[in-house]
This record gives structure tokens, C-alpha cells and sequence, in this order.
């Protein structure tokens, strides 16, 4: 009973009941009213039946017109009373309001029915003709308004249709939304974990990231960072089809849905063309200017049917592809599972680290190139976990910068740095001080007062602080960082870049930003003594700083080799391990005494 009362609540069941009753009285009067073509009749209910139910619409369409043309081509040859066909007669228009909701099908029926009879119609007999008028505005009245209500139902339905679509579609890009994704994810845990759905299908999700987008976005505007996710997501459209649904679930990160028997070789097809066609120009930015694909890839059978684990493994993937150069795809694997969980470790980890003084700093000296002389140290952070050992900076400080925990240890290290050049400059060692400035620290910290209270607090004179900038937190946001520069050394401290060489871009802000120091970049320190180019291009930043005016320390010198080109080329400054390791403050100590 309760299965029986659902059926009845479903419109659509009903409809289907009607529409077969409907058949049932048409028939019966066609088969019993009609002496004439009686076996052509019976092929009416089969062609009403196959334009309800046949899933091709041309088939269907041909099926209607049919079966209504042997009523119409019937009634002009062999004509009956009004009276014996007017109730069932009537339901010919309505049925065809199901078949064609919203269309002028059922008018256009009853209104050809009319016709038909008005071919033997006596307009001599006044009775004949009033009850004709009478059952013509009936008919034309019941299908008329049958087919108003039809026609505004049709239109509501299509409006939730569209609305429907709206809200899964992402506005910019017309792909897949967030919304849809999930909503998908969904029907995929349905699918699996259904044992009365035979599943054969394995599914592969794709997560996208566009490596360069930011530095567009926020260097020409908005506006051409959307032209170009259009542009992109126009390129990832192709390749979307039964087996790969596409979405953009935020920013410049694409999601793809891939579903398959045999799931590497179509998952690895598609990677291989984004990764090509991610690089391809694109028509609103310029040359020098580019796009690549980071790509991580994880499969449903790894994720212990938990979507959300399915998601973060694909995003785990994706940032290893980050940290192995970008532009390339990997896949979650083991190995990227337990590398996830020393990095949720330390994540957790880092969160009490600082609480518990676990950190350490190590300085490195930094010579002077012509007297081979300490003036000034690098503080370096150092982590000592109590379980797991010393913790390269390598791997901490990524962590540490992605969840913003490196405002909280840049503070620190700012501190325990200034208090310790007071303390050298105390004893009469007054040497600088270089403390590295993380990009977090740039965007999201009030930098400037928290070097001014570091030097407040330590008492250490400013001219012996010196602060190190990243060439790629420069290439962020170039603007701002210019900008807090300037603020920075109105308090009296030292800028350097650090790195300086590896972005070609720092060269545009060279003249516009107050530094007082740059730093070459180890990798064309290392080969500079056998590379006759690495030596070119290290005498190249030597001029370039001193004729602007800026002093020059070459990092990573390992030999003596390296440090006569440095002599040759009137390099100022130079940090390295022929010289030393990074050591603690006490070494630093006895350094400044020995040599």
C-alpha cells in the first residue's frame, strides 16, 4: 500500500496513467464508430505508444503526426455524429499535451479534428450546426487553456532547469563549479559503495594548478588574468567527454573527473596534454610572460572511500609537482603518503615548537673580500625536534610559510638576532646582522613595526641590521614590497637581495628599489672558475651593483679558486664554507678574535 500511494503522489505516473486511458478511449470508439480501414486503426495506440515512450525524438515526432493523420484522413472519409466521439475525442488534444508539453500541438490537433468534420457538416440543419459550434468551442476551450497551463508549466520548468545549471556552472569559465564537483563526488561514493550497482569504472581525480597566473593577475590586472582562464579552460573543454567531467573549483585551480576501465593510460593521454598545451602563448599577455601546469593525480582506490581523503591526496600531488619544478604531473603514492604524514607531523608539530624553544640560531659569516676579514653574519634558524632530530630548514620553513606560522618565528628570530648583535656590539665586535624576510612576512605582517620594536627592544642601532629579501617575494608583489622597503630603511636598516640573478624580471624594479646590498646567487658562484659564461655573468652583477652604487657579496664559495675571481673582479663581500659553516654565536665569537 504505502509503494502504491508513492506511485500515485508521482506526476509522472500519472500523466502515464491518463495518457493510457486516453489510448484506451480513442481506440475503442475508433474500432466500434468506424466501419471503414477498422485494422488501420489498430496501428493508432501502437504509433501513440512509440511517439511516448521511443528515446529518438525524430521517431517519436513522425510517429504523432502519423497516428493523428488516420484520424484526420478517417473522420473525411467515413464522418460520425459529434455525439459519438465528443468525450473521447476530446482527450486526443490533452494527450498530446503530454507528448508535447508547451507546444501548439494540442490547438493545432483539435483545431484540425474541427476541420475535419466541417467537410460533411449540414449548415442547413440549425440544430446539427449549433451543437457543432457548441462541442467546436468545448473542444477548443478544454485544449486551449489545458494547453496555456502546459505551455507556463513547460517554461517554469525550464527556468528551474536553467536555474539548475546556473548554480552548477562556473560563471567565468562556463565549466563545472565547486557545487557540481562535490555533487559528483557524491554520486561516485553512491556508485562504489552500492553493491546492487555493478561498477567496472575506476575514476582518477586531476587536480590543476596554473604556475605564473598571480604574477599576471596582479601585474596586469583581473581583467586579463579572466581573459586567460577562459582561454585555458576553452583548451580543457576539448577534452572533455563521457569519461572526463571538468570543473574549476576556485582561483586558477581546475579540477578533472576521469572515469575509465582502464584508467592510467587515458589519465596519462590527458595529463601530457595539458602539461603541452598549459605553456602554449596565450592571446592577451605578453612574451615575456608564461603559463605552466603544476598536476597531482590520485585514484578513488586510494582513498579508503573517503572523498575528502581523495581530494587532499590529489592536492598533496599537485604540490609535490610544485616542489619538483612545476610544469610536470605526479601521482599519490606510498611513498607521497608517508612524506604526507612526516609533513602533517611537522605542521602539528610546529605549532608548539616555538613554545618550547626547540629552535636555534646558527650564523655564517660574512667576509670581506679584500682584508678576508668578519663584518657581518647570516642568521640561519635551526629546528631540533625532540623525536625526530634536526629538521632541515628546507622542509620546515615551506610549512611554515604556508600556514603563516613563519610570522610568529620570523618575529622571533628578528629578536633573539638584534639581542644577540647588541650583545657583539657590547664586547666591541660591532659586525651587522642579515635576518632573511619570507614573502609571508611581506604580505601578511606588519613588517615595519616589527623591526622597529626588534631594534627598540634589543637597543641594537640600526645601521647593524640588515634585512634579506627574496627575489621571488620581489616578483610577487613588487609594488608593495618596494613600498615597505622604502618605510624600512627610513628606520636606518640595511636591504639586500637575496638570490639576485635567477629572475631575470628583477632587473625592471632594480632602479626603483632602495636596496643597499645584492647577493649573487650560488649557482653561477659554483661553476664560475671552470664555466667562462658563470664567470661572465658574475662579473656582469659585480658591475652592474657597484655602478649603482651597491655593494656586492657573492654567496656559496667553496674554494679558493672562486674566491681569487672574486678578488679579481672587486667582489665586496663573501659568505661560503671556505670560509665557514654556519656556526653558533660562541664560535662566531672566537672567529672574530682568530681571524
Amino acid at each position: 500500500m504505502p509503494q502504491l500511494l508513492n506511485k500515485l503522489s508521482d506526476f509522472h505516473f500519472l500523466k502515464n496513467v491518463f495518457y493510457f486511458f486516453s489510448l484506451y478511449l480513442i481506440t475503442d470508439t475508433l474500432l466500434t464508430e468506424y466501419n471503414t480501414g477498422t485494422y488501420l486503426y489498430l496501428s493508432y495506440p501502437i504509433l501513440m505508444l512509440i511517439a511516448r515512450f521511443h528515446s529518438s525524438d525524430s521517431i517519436a515526432r513522425f510517429a504523432a503526426i502519423f497516428s493523428f493523420l488516420i484520424i484526420f484522413t478517417g473522420n473525411i472519409i467515413e464522418p460520425i455524429t459529434m455525439d459519438a466521439v465528443e468525450e473521447p475525442f476530446i482527450t486526443i488534444p490533452l494527450a498530446y499535451i503530454i507528448l508535447f508539453p508547451g507546444s501548439l500541438w494540442p490547438v493545432a490537433s483539435a483545431g484540425a479534428l474541427l476541420f475535419s468534420y466541417s467537410f460533411n457538416l449540414q449548415l442547413s440543419d440549425m440544430v446539427i450546426l449549433e451543437e457543432f459550434i457548441e462541442d467546436s468551442l468545448e473542444l477548443l476551450a478544454i485544449s486551449g487553456f489545458a494547453s496555456a497551463m502546459a505551455f507556463y508549466q513547460q517554461k517554469l520548468k525550464n527556468k528551474m532547469v536553467e536555474y539548475k545549471k546556473d548554480s552548477l556552472t562556473d560563471f567565468l569559465t562556463k565549466l563545472h563549479n565547486r557545487k557540481r564537483f562535490y555533487a559528483d563526488l557524491k554520486k561516485i561514493k553512491y556508485i562504489k559503495n552500492n553493491p546492487d550497482i555493478k561498477e567496472e569504472y575506476q575514476y582518477a581525480l586531476v587536480q590543476i594548478d596554473l604556475d605564473g597566473f598571480k604574477k599576471i593577475n596582479d601585474n596586469l590586472g583581473h581583467q586579463v588574468g579572466d581573459l586567460v582562464l577562459i582561454e585555458f579552460a576553452d583548451r580543457l573543454r576539448e577534452l572533455e567527454g563521457h569519461d572526463v567531467s571538468i570543473y574549476r573549483v576556485g582561483g586558477d585551480e581546475f579540477t578533472v573527473l576521469i572515469q575509465h576501465q582502464d584508467i592510467e593510460p587515458i589519465t596519462n593521454t590527458l595529463i601530457t596534454s595539458v602539461l603541452d598545451f598549459a605553456k602554449t602563448p596565450y592571446k592577451n599577455i605578453k612574451s615575456h610572460y608564461s603559463l605552466t601546469a603544476s598536476i597531482g593525480v590520485s585514484l578513488y582506490d586510494d582513498c579508503s572511500e573517503l572523498t575528502e581523503l581523495w581530494c587532499r591526496n590529489a592536492d598533496i600531488a599537485m604540490y609535490e609537482a610544485k616542489q619538483r619544478g612545476k610544469n610536470n604531473a605526479q601521482w599519490f603514492n606510498q611513498t607521497l603518503m608517508q612524506e604526507t604524514l612526516r609533513y602533517y607531523q611537522l605542521e602539528k608539530d610546529l605549532l608548539t615548537a616555538l613554545k618550547e624553544e626547540q629552535f636555534y640560531l646558527l650564523y655564517q659569516p660574512n667576509v670581506a673580500v679584500s682584508t678576508n676579514s668578519i663584518v657581518g653574519v647570516e642568521a640561519l634558524v635551526r629546528w631540533e625536534h625532540p623525536t625526530l632530530g634536526l629538521i632541515s630548514p628546507v622542509e620546515f620553513i615551506s610549512i611554515a610559510e604556508k600556514n603563516h606560522l613563519i610570522i610568529d618565528l620570523g618575529k622571533w628570530i628578528l629578536n633573539e638576532a638584534c639581542r644577540q648583535g647588541k650583545e657583539w656590539s657590547d664586547n666591541g665586535s660591532a659586525i651587522s646582522v642579515s635576518v632573511n624576510v619570507s614573502v609571508v612576512q611581506l604580505s601578511h605582517d606588519d613588517i615595519f613595526n616589527t623591526v622597529r620594536l626588534a631594534l627598540e627592544t634589543s637597543g641594537l642601532d640600526a645601521q647593524y641590521l640588515q634585512l634579506e629579501i627574496t627575489e621571488t617575494a620581489l616578483m610577487d608583489q613588487p609594488e608593495q614590497v618596494i613600498a615597505k622597503c622604502n618605510q624600512l630603511r627610513g628606520l636606518g636598516v640595511k636591504i639586500a637581495i637575496d638570490d639576485f640573478g635567477i629572475d631575470y624580471s628583477s632587473l625592471r624594479y632594480l632602479k626603483q628599489l632602495p636596496i643597499d646590498i645584492i647577493k649573487i646567487d650560488k649557482s653561477f658562484i659554483d661553476d664560475s672558475v671552470t664555466n667562462e659564461k658563470d664567470h661572465m655573468i658574475v662579473r656582469t652583477i659585480i658591475q652592474l651593483g657597484h655602478n649603482l652604487g651597491i655593494t656586492v657579496t657573492a654567496e656559496g664559495i667553496e674554494d679558493k679558486d672562486q674566491l681569487n675571481i672574486l678578488k679579481v673582479e672587486s667582489c665586496d663581500k663573501y659568505q661560503g664554507y671556505y670560509f665557514s659553516k654556519p656556526v653558533t654565536a660562541q664560535s662566531i665569537d672566537q672567529l672574530l678574535v682568530v681571524k
